[in-house]
């Protein structure tokens, strides 16, 4: 007795879900791929007799499925037929050995027993006392009278039918009155599946925002995955950076995708290809654009999909294209007279403010292109949209291409706007100053009570603040701007309060400017007095990041993380008004948990919604715990990643800290080469936004001299701690005295004391600073100072746990028997990741290894390991 029908959801997590023979992916690459979690399913299903169905859209991989679940051969007692379905287009006519060809198109229709009969005998011939197992790619393209004959067929016992399928899965099953038929729905790759299969293609690791956006630009199909990869390599916007993958380039249409849709095309009716170019270049459809039977064999082709509406909507019946790349190859065979009947049709639809912002570009690019009137809105949505793609260059080209037809002063204010900052994005001061300067002389010939003239300015007044600090080095021009700015705010602010808002929102803008300069101790004191009495907290969030880091740079982290969780939900409620505040808020906060030893709590920190997702952050912050923790190969890889994207395109400057972070982290693993190319780099890059980090990223310079054994460390250490006294950073001064005792002794760190005793300096920081970072650092230093060798080594023990990573400070005791045999397998030039694998050990335990070996051997790389370990054998 057969068992009821069952379906199965399959995802496609690994490398082993290629796409289907012939695309992208070569039959070398296939063969080497191993068993997919639905393969052995299918398998099972077809050795028990059962019909087997696969769905999916097209290059998800259902026919690599059934290759891999028939690789072994078809079932014992089994004879493989395989049918080649015959598309229906305008034409077409049925070739040899195709199943129209042989069932015969009038037979199918007037007699479908007499052709059931005849397939039948076709697919028996030579199978005597043998099961059948038929073989159906592609059924999508087969008529219903044809799927009729092949179930008269499949209803045989001696018969097993297995089919691959395009179609929607809220159309009745196939073959729905079969019984006994195991169904399998292959779902796309997810991000974890996506950065697998890029590893394979490429032959090198992905960074977490080139794996995003592929993912996203994708939809997760391996084929259009391929397809992109390909061709982004062709093109040299997808390339690699010491290993590291990184894209910074736009989705495009290779030939292979154009030629695909082209042949999906040819094959539809005249009313059928119209909805689907109706679709692509205006985005989803009403159900009541089409006739029920055009949206049915749609469907049933896998070129639409119903809409997926959002939890809180009540779904609408609406059809889209089943992939945005599809719809975008779709419209490029388009004529503009084309383009433009359907666009005047779909006007008539309703408002599109709730669209997909894929479809919402390629609506807006395709109206524009075709010189079709677009409303502001979906215009401005749009050119975000794009910027945040990592596309700028397209937002560039909308509005300039709407600034030709705008005449109101305040829409061509916001557009503008929304130029300068594609122009931020791509790195163009001049063009983005010049939009900018346009912006001001046009909003301030306007009265300041005007509606949305203060809101327009102010976004104004914040992008062009960014571009003259973070992109042109400019802190002088920038405050000069600022003040400028409250100038003109300044008369209308005693009559309006929508004015005098605006100008506290510019005079905190001031104050954090000082700040991103790296100039805290002149703007801290007057910060905190201005978060604290401000009425409207939205209207000074951008003075919280740097004020955080002020605070943790003067050691009062418990300060710091008392006004970042007050200004947790103002930041999290606003996150339209403050684009990028949700993202630096979350960095400052994870950097400022660092810096006071809660490293558990700053893993946990997660990106507030509503924001810009900073993929490259993810990379800091992993390799940052990472280094904190002492796992060097985790952290250099990290970094290595984030650095990689970082020098392709840094609008904002981030990437001189992560720098400063790999160079020590490549010095404390032993990369001694690495890390002074790495220091050399940081040398000779501004620091811009990262100089709100202070002398804290000088402090990475320091660590990573020590581990180098530079006696630089203690010259710039010296320096540090005496700017740090000067200038109230008693974290920093704390720090630098360490660090001076650590590298050359305590009678060094006494000489960097200006006055006074060290022991009295220490004392006088421990009042002044909070957290477990300091606590431990007094800890040590005290024990160095007291001379007290076992005290020193357990305050030592601490170190790591709150993130310090340093060469040991006791006096070189032997190697342990695994110490000594890592270290020789180092010395002779293998990696970490080698004599992991060859040991049977995590990397992170042989690093740990490694790094006990340096200390107790007083050596600072590989380079100096053989000589050492001569002279202690034995």
């Amino acid at each position: 007795m057969r068992s009821p029908d069952r379906t199965h959801h399959v995802a496609v997590p690994t490398r082993a879900h290629l796409p289907e023979p012939g695309s992208a992916v070569d039959q070398e690459q296939l063969s080497r791929t191993q068993g997919t979690p639905g393969t052995p399913g299918i398998r099972a299903a077809l050795e028990a007799g059962k019909h087997v169905v696969v769905l999916g859209e097209a290059g998800i991989g259902k026919t690599h499925l059934v290759n891999a679940a028939l690789r072994p051969g078809p079932p014992a007692g089994t004879r493989l037929v395989n049918l080649t379905p015959m598309v229906h287009g305008p034409g077409d006519q049925p070739g040899p050995g195709t199943l129209d060809h042989l069932l015969g198109a009038h037979t199918v229709r007037t007699d479908p027993d007499a052709a059931a009969d005849a397939l039948w005998r076709w697919a028996s011939s030579g199978t005597e006392g043998t099961r059948v197992l038929l073989r159906l790619e592609k059924a999508h393209l087969v008529d219903e009278a044809s799927l009729a004959v092949v179930r008269r067929v499949a209803e045989r016992p001696e018969v097993t039918l297995v089919v691959t399928h395009r179609s929607d899965p809220s159309l009745p099953p196939l073959l729905g009155d079969l019984a006994d038929v195991a169904r399998f729905t292959v779902r796309p790759l997810d991000t974890a599946g996506v950065e697998t299969l890029l590893v394979e293609l490429l032959g090198g690791f992905p960074t977490a925002d080139t794996v995003h956006r592929l993912w996203v630009a994708t939809r997760g199909n391996p084929f259009y995955l391929c397809e992109l990869v390909r061709d982004q390599r062709a093109r040299g916007a997808l390339s690699a950076d010491d290993g590291i993958w990184v894209w910074t380039g736009a989705p495009a249409l290779s030939l292979r995708l154009l030629d695909s849709t082209l042949h999906d095309l040819a094959h539809l009716s005249t009313d059928e290809r119209h909805v689907v170019e109706l679709a692509a270049i205006a985005g989803p459809i009403p159900a009541d654009a089409m006739t029920s039977a055009v949206r049915d064999r749609l469907l049933r082709l896998g070129m639409l999909r119903p809409t997926r509406a959002p939890a809180d909507r009540v779904p609408a019946a609406r059809f889209e294209v089943v992939h945005p790349l599809q719809a975008d190859a779709i419209c490029a065979q388009i004529g503009t007279r084309r383009r433009r009947e359907l666009l005047s049709q779909a006007r008539a639809w309703e408002d599109r403010a709730e669209a997909a912002t894929d479809e919402l570009v390629r609506s807006v690019i395709q109206s524009v292109g075709a010189q079709v009137e677009v409303a502001l809105p979906e215009l401005l949505r749009a050119c975000g949209h794009a910027v945040r793609a990592d596309d700028p260059h397209a937002a560039v080209e909308l509005t300039s291409a709407a600034l030709r037809t705008t005449t109101a002063d305040l829409d061509s204010v916001a557009i503008l706007t929304a130029r300068a900052d594609a122009h931020l994005h791509i790195g163009d001061i001049d063009a983005a100053l010049r939009d900018l300067g346009e912006v001001r002389r046009t909003l301030e010939a306007l009265d300041a009570d005007g509606r949305g003239v203060l809101d327009a300015y102010l976004r104004s007044v914040r992008l062009e603040a960014m571009v003259r600090h973070f992109l042109s080095t400019d802190l002088a021009s920038t405050l000069a701007m600022l003040d400028r700015s409250a100038a003109w705010l300044r008369p209308h602010a005693s009559t309006l309060e929508a004015a005098a808002r605006a100008l506290q929102t510019v005079e905190a803008l001031r104050l954090a400017h000082v700040a991103w300069g790296g100039r805290h101790p002149e703007m801290l004191e007057v910060a905190l007095e201005t978060l604290r009495r401000a009425e409207h907290a939205e209207d000074v969030v951008p003075l919280v990041a740097p004020t955080v880091f002020a605070l943790s740079l003067a050691g009062r982290p418990a300060e710091a993380e008392q006004l970042s969780r007050r200004y947790l939900p103002v930041i999290a409620e606003h996150p339209a008004l403050h684009r990028w505040e949700p993202g630096t808020f979350t960095l400052t906060r994870f950097f400022t948990l660092v810096l006071s030893g809660e490293i558990q709590a700053a893993e946990q920190t997660s990106p507030l919604t509503g924001g810009m997702v900073d993929m490259v952050s993810r990379h800091q912050r992993r390799g940052v715990v990472a280094a904190a923790r002492g796992d060097w190969t985790i952290a250099r890889h990290e970094l290595r990643a984030a650095n990689a994207r970082l020098r392709l395109r840094d609008s904002l400057g981030v990437l001189p800290y992560t720098l400063g972070v790999e160079a020590m982290v490549a010095a404390a693993a032993g990369e001694a080469v690495s890390a002074r190319a790495l220091l050399a780099e940081l040398r000779s890059t501004p620091r811009r936004c990262s100089l709100v980090t202070g002398a804290h990223l000088d402090m990475h310079v320091v660590d990573a001299l020590i581990w180098l054994g530079d006696p630089a460390a203690v010259t710039l250490a010296t320096r540090l701690a005496r700017a740090a006294a000067r200038d109230g950073q008693c974290a920093i001064e704390l720090e630098a005295l360490h660090r001076i005792a650590v590298a050359a002794g305590t009678a060094a760190a006494r000489r960097a004391v200006p006055t006074g005793s060290l022991e009295e300096r220490v004392t006088w920081l421990a009042d002044r600073t909070d957290g477990r970072r300091h606590a431990v650092l007094v800890d040590h230093l005290r024990a160095m100072l007291g001379r007290r060798a076992h005290a020193v080594e357990e305050a030592a023990a601490m170190l790591q746990e709150v993130g310090i990573g340093l060469p040991a400070t006791v006096a070189p005791t032997r190697l342990t028997r695994r110490e000594r045999e890592i270290a020789t397998l180092a010395a002779g030039g293998m990696t970490s990741k080698a004599i992991a694998q060859r040991l049977v050990l995590s990397v992170r335990t042989v690093d740990s290894h490694l790094a006990g070996a340096y200390a107790k051997l007083g050596v600072h790389s590989r380079e100096g390991l053989q000589e050492a370990l001569a002279e202690t054998s034995g």
